[in-house]
């Protein structure tokens, strides 16, 4: 391997290592507005949000935001239930509170300047 393949192979190693460190980092972004915006009852929910490894298949890096609490799918999009076995109406809706896809859209508002900001220190390594 000559002088140009090693710096090429290096840079693209730090660009790539970089890549991971603002997916998490971004990731992480998410994981705390979505834990404000979540109700707290015991906490248990709250407490339970965490994200995978990143991911890289062919040029695509992705990672997953994860609760694996039971009821989080309810809580985050609403959910069906009984009001009163002695009413005739006795099922309702209850709305989701999408604290999830909130945190997730208000990351990615400010997504595209983090990034601008991020890209020149990958660079700088």
């Amino acid at each position: 391997m000559n002088f140009f393949e090693q710096v090429f192979s290096q840079y693209q190693k730090q660009v790539e290592a970089g890549a991971k460190k603002f997916l998490v980092d971004e990731a992480d972004r998410a994981i705390a507005i979505t834990k404000k915006l979540t109700p707290v009852d015991t906490g248990t929910l709250r407490n339970n949000f965490f994200r995978t490894k990143v991911k890289v298949d062919k040029n695509v890096y992705s990672i997953e935001i994860i609760n694996n609490i039971h009821y989080a799918v309810p809580v985050e999009y609403g959910h069906n239930t009984r009001r009163s076995r002695t009413k005739k109406s006795n099922v309702r809706w209850i709305q989701g509170f999408f604290m999830l896809k909130q945190g997730i859209d208000k990351v990615v508002q400010g997504f595209a300047g983090r990034l601008e900001k991020y890209i020149p220190e990958l660079g700088a390594r």
